[in-house]
């Protein structure tokens, strides 16, 4: 007969998730998963995790959780492992992006990411969007029929979710705003996909203002 000894290691037919208490970046957490580079995949605690900080993985999955209450509430990291961004999930976020002349003259090549991919499991779904055009000296122009501003999901061939009449106001001699919310056709989100803007049709020829936009959007799972 076969004795375990101590400290044996001993392989079961599933996945023992390897955590315990952790101090990251000056946080007491609780850690119920890494992966294989031994960044945080799963979490929960008390603390509101401070961003900025390198230990969690993209898309880690943290629960805040509240003795006082009994209330729970879940974040998941959009930033990166050496600087991570929790948002909370299933709240609205507000994220603020500016587009350069150059950018914006190159917006039908070169789409602008105004959300990152939130991660595996989960994905951005967008409410409301303004526009702010800052007008400097030159009017933009060549902008034809159907060329428009479109946020959709990925890149220039990924799903739209809302779309902005750029004629009278992107080529505006003076400052303009636009809001444009979400239709009321059903959006299929899509997961762990960023949203960018897309000018459709063709790139402007002309002008030299920036473009400011916020983006109002949920990060929501996409399976309950």
């Amino acid at each position: 007969m076969s004795i375990l000894k101590e400290n044996q290691p001993v392989s079961f037919p599933f996945i023992i998730k390897r955590g315990g208490p952790a101090t990251i970046n000056s946080q007491s957490i609780f850690v119920t998963e890494r992966d294989k580079s031994q960044k945080v995949k799963e979490a929960y605690g008390t603390v509101t995790i401070t961003n900025g900080g390198a230990g969690y993985a993209v898309g880690c999955e943290y629960t805040k959780t509240d003795p006082a209450t009994g209330s729970m509430s879940k974040y998941i990291n959009i930033g990166s492992d050496s600087s991570c961004r929790f948002v909370q999930v299933g709240v609205e976020l507000q994220v603020d992006v500016t587009i350069p002349t150059a950018e914006v003259l190159a917006l039908n090549t070169t789409p602008k990411t105004i959300a990152p991919a939130p991660g595996a499991g989960f994905a951005n779904v967008p409410t409301g969007m303004l526009l702010f055009l800052d007008y400097e000296t030159v009017a933009y122009d060549g902008i034809a029929e159907g060329e428009d501003l479109s946020l959709k999901y990925t890149n220039a061939a990924g799903a739209e979710v809302m779309q902005v009449e750029a004629t009278g106001f992107l080529d505006a001699s003076a400052d303009a705003v636009r809001f444009a919310r979400v239709p009321t056709t059903l959006v299929t989100p899509v997961a762990n996909a960023a949203l960018v803007l897309h000018m459709l049709t063709g790139n402007i020829a002309t002008g030299d203002s920036d473009l400011k936009v916020r983006l109002f959007y949920k990060v929501v799972p996409t399976t309950l």
